[in-house]
């Protein structure tokens, strides 16, 4: 979707004889984009990961032999927590000593970035595939910090940005194609980790899923409707998360990009609907932006929450 030579220049510049490169996310969405893009990393850099302490963190970075999970979450557009953690930053970094800090943020990228460039190292911030109209709160703090190398995925450039590959044709270009035969006629519906009510997507399932269908119903936050089908979870650990998407006819997800790029890299075609500000279901329309940016795709159906129909159901099933 865009030429994506900044990143993979930037990456070409790193050394495996130079020391490890810290990556930092937040859980969810900005954690997996984050390990789609590091993937284009030479896999003989060691790599010290710092995230927030979630089941899925602690299930995606299982394997790696060096992580760092925090305690304590720095949620977006408290710049008051961002800034308090600087000291902290440096102080870690000071011990990791290393070659570069990589973040796809959000706000945890703020006191690490600054921290970096306080101590000379490589900073590269890489914007979410969410925002394709508008820059986060972290981009727009990050590009008044000198030396910050910044990486767009999408057409969203502009002076001091430079391109990156976006996440979702990295997964695209690996998803399975087969002909499966263990599925079973449920929906699995997510709305990832939001503390926003998506009643509306509830709502609307709940009426047009056939009756002789299973339902899991992943909710969180202050989800206020609680639906009177299927089986109703909270937050699911990450590994059964992913076996719902990979055994479900269909999977029903807000936009978010953590949620869109499970179902993708595990070959599920995903319904994908926006939450909306005007319904109190987020705090800006980002999701919208996102769910734009994907609908001329082949792999992704979006559609409205109030308008999903039967028929956008068997026909993400059938396929």
């Amino acid at each position: 979707m865009n030429d994506s030579t900044g990143l993979h220049t930037a990456f070409a510049r790193l050394s495996v004889a130079a020391g490890p490169v810290v990556l930092v996310a937040d859980s969810g969405g900005h954690l997996q984009e984050l390990w789609e893009v590091t993937k284009l990393l030479d896999q003989r850099i060691n790599r010290h990961w710092v995230s927030s302490d979630t089941q899925m963190s602690q299930s995606l970075l299982h394997g790696e032999a060096t992580k760092q999970l925090l305690s304590t979450r720095i949620f977006p557009r408290r710049l008051d927590l961002a800034l308090r953690a600087i000291p902290q930053s440096i102080q870690q970094l000071r011990t990791i000593r290393p070659q570069a800090v990589i973040s796809t943020g959000p706000a945890i990228a703020v006191p690490w970035l600054i921290a970096a460039r306080l101590l000379r190292i490589p900073a590269l911030f890489v914007e979410s595939a969410t925002f394709v109209q508008h820059r986060s709160m972290s981009g727009k703090i990050l590009a008044l910090l000198p030396r910050c190398q910044r990486f767009s995925q999408t057409n969203l450039l502009g002076r001091g940005w430079q391109t990156a590959p976006n996440v979702f044709d990295l997964v695209s270009q690996a998803m399975p194609i087969e002909q499966r035969s263990d599925l079973v006629p449920r929906v699995f519906v997510t709305v990832g980790s939001n503390r926003y009510p998506f009643d509306r997507l509830i709502r609307r399932l709940e009426a047009v899923i056939p009756s002789d269908w299973d339902i899991v119903w992943q909710l969180s936050g202050d989800d206020a409707y609680q639906p009177q089908r299927g089986r109703v979870a909270g937050l699911i650990p990450f590994e059964e998360v992913r076996e719902l998407i990979r055994t479900s006819a269909v999977v029903v997800s807000h936009a978010g990009v953590g949620s869109a790029l499970t179902a993708l890299e595990l070959g599920r075609i995903p319904i994908v609907c926006a939450r909306s500000a005007q319904h109190g279901e987020h705090v800006d329309d980002h999701q919208s932006d996102l769910a734009s940016y994907l609908a001329p795709l082949p792999f992704v159906m979006v559609r409205d929450a109030d308008a999903i129909s039967v028929d956008d159901l068997r026909d993400v099933a059938s396929r």
